[in-house]
This record gives C-alpha cells, sequence and structure tokens, in this order.
C-alpha cells in the first residue's frame, strides 16, 4: 500500500490561513504531520527493530523478534556495497570461534550466500550445512545499497554454529568492495551486543494510534 503525502510547511500554512482563515491553516498543517507521523510507522512496520552498526551509516541489520510459525528468526542487513556483506555470532566480539553468513551479488544478478565459520582471525570457512536461508534480497547497481533477508533457527544444528539466545548476544559485522572474500580492513568491521529476541514494546504503533484517534477532536476543537 502506498501513502502520498502533502506537507503543508508553517509558511504554506499561513498562506493558506489567509485566504480561508488563519485556524484552517494551522489545522491543515496538523492533520498534515499527523499523516505523515502514520506513513513512518506504517513503512516501518515490516521490521519491527532496527540498529545501524557502524558509525558512517553503511550497514544496518532490521528484524523481528517473534518468530515466525515454523520457529525461524527473520532478519534483514542492509550495506553500502558493490561486493559481500558478513554477519555473525561471536562470543568473543572477533572472527575466532564465530558462525557467519557471507552474502554478494553475481555479475549476472544471482545472489550467492554461505554459510561460514572460523577457528580463528582470519578467511572464515565455508560450513558443510547450510543454516541461513535467504528470503529476498535487493541490489542498486547506481547506489551500490545491497540488502538481503535471512532466516534460521535460534539452536546450533553442529559445532561450527552458535545458537541465538535470549539476552544481549555478540554480534560482528564486515562488508568488502570485492564479489569474494577477502580481508575488509579495520573500518569496515565492528561488533556489538544486541538482544534479538527483546520483543517491541508496540509504542511507536500506540503513539500512532494515539495521534490518528485525536484526529476528529483536534478538527472538532479547531473549528470552535
Amino acid at each position: 500500500m502506498q501513502i502520498r503525502i502533502f506537507f503543508l510547511s508553517p509558511r504554506a500554512a499561513v498562506a493558506r490561513g489567509s485566504e480561508g482563515g488563519a485556524m484552517e491553516g494551522l489545522m491543515s498543517a496538523a492533520v498534515a504531520f499527523i499523516l505523515l507521523h502514520a506513513h513512518f510507522s506504517v513503512a516501518e512496520r515490516i521490521w519491527s527493530k532496527h540498529e545501524i552498526l557502524d558509525h558512517d551509516s553503511q550497514f544496518t541489520l532490521s528484524w523481528n523478534p517473534k518468530l515466525d510459525a515454523e520457529g525461524y528468526f527473520h532478519f534483514s542487513l542492509r550495506a553500502v556495497t558493490r561486493g559481500y556483506l558478513g554477519f555473525g555470532l561471536s562470543d568473543t566480539g572477533t572472527m575466532a570461534g564465530s558462525d557467519l553468513v557471507v552474502a554478494w551479488p553475481e555479475k549476472n544478478g544471482n545472489i550467492t550466500v554461505m554459510d561460514m565459520y572460523a577457528s580463528q582471525n582470519g578467511l572464515p570457512r565455508q560450513d558443510a550445512h547450510n543454516d541461513w536461508h535467504l528470503k529476498g534480497s535487493s541490489f542498486n547497481r547506481k547506489t551500490g545499497i545491497f540488502q538481503v533477508t535471512l532466516a534460521r533457527r535460534l539452536a546450533a544444528y553442529d559445532d561450527n554454529d552458535l545458537p541465538i539466545n535470549e539476552g544481549p548476544v555478540q554480534i560482528i559485522y564486515a562488508w568488502g568492495k570485492a564479489r569474494a572474500l577477502e580481508h575488509h580492513g579495520t573500518k569496515q568491521r565492528g561488533a556489538r551486543k544486541i538482544n534479538l529476541l527483546r520483543d517491541s514494546n508496540g509504542s511507536a504503533a500506540a503513539s500512532s494510534a494515539l495521534f490518528l484517534m485525536s484526529v476528529p477532536v483536534l478538527l472538532s476543537f479547531m473549528k470552535r
């Protein structure tokens, strides 16, 4: 569903007010603000959680804490790169002992996703069993924005996997310019502790609902 919003600036509201009354102009601006707030809430319903992982806003993690009917955890990775992106779990916050997923766009338009692990710092190895499942992807060749949607179960399948536990978990991430694994350097990597299974408190949705329910009251008040 697409929502088209025309937002009136304060100057436009005053100009409109000079034609049909200042109160009507302010009412139009207030309603536009409410609809704009609702627009952002609708756009964010796909993923209830978002984290910009790096300081330059090049790598974003989005996810839903609740599992699907089959017990899978779904999340999205978005990076500004024409090469690969990597994401994983690590008890140490380093490559050593990490459980990873690496993805990159091929020249023919296909997306390659590999389940990998690393027993030490350095290039990871491919896991014999794939636990990270690709659910969707997009790649903009002009902007270099690469995004993948993935799903996996919480439990570890083998000794090369790490479980997604309740409470804060240590995640690592990286991205590179090449379409094959190479060292990412020191600026295109990072580690964070995030509670992936903490449910949303619903404050954004409640706020949007409160704004929308207030529209009739607001209009009634401003017409007095």
